[in-house]
């Protein structure tokens, strides 16, 4: 098996400027785990993925699980609340 096997031939990405909010939306839409960040002259500079999104928390029998799925069994309002305590830039939270 090769990359191209496998991989996504149709590149979703984002900007430095582009919100978390709208990288998660992306994300969401496209059913995929990260996004390549670019520049003006479409270089990545950085790439957020899930993990990027997704603190882990204790869950029970001290297994880690994400918070993320959480968000939404609970309440869309928790959803929205995360997305405007943490609406920052991907330049933030990109890995370089």
């Amino acid at each position: 098996m090769n990359a191209s096997d496998i991989m996504t031939k149709t590149v979703i990405s984002g900007r430095p400027d582009t919100t978390v909010g709208q990288a998660v939306e992306l994300m969401s839409q496209h059913h995929i785990s990260a996004i390549p960040v670019l520049d003006d002259k479409k270089r990545v500079v950085g790439i957020v993925s899930e993990g990027d999104l997704m603190p882990r928390v204790e869950g029970e029998k001290g297994q880690s699980r994400s918070w993320w799925l959480s968000l939404f069994s609970v309440s869309q309002a928790n959803a929205k609340s995360f997305v405007l305590k943490h609406g920052q830039h991907l330049r933030d939270i990109m890995t370089t």
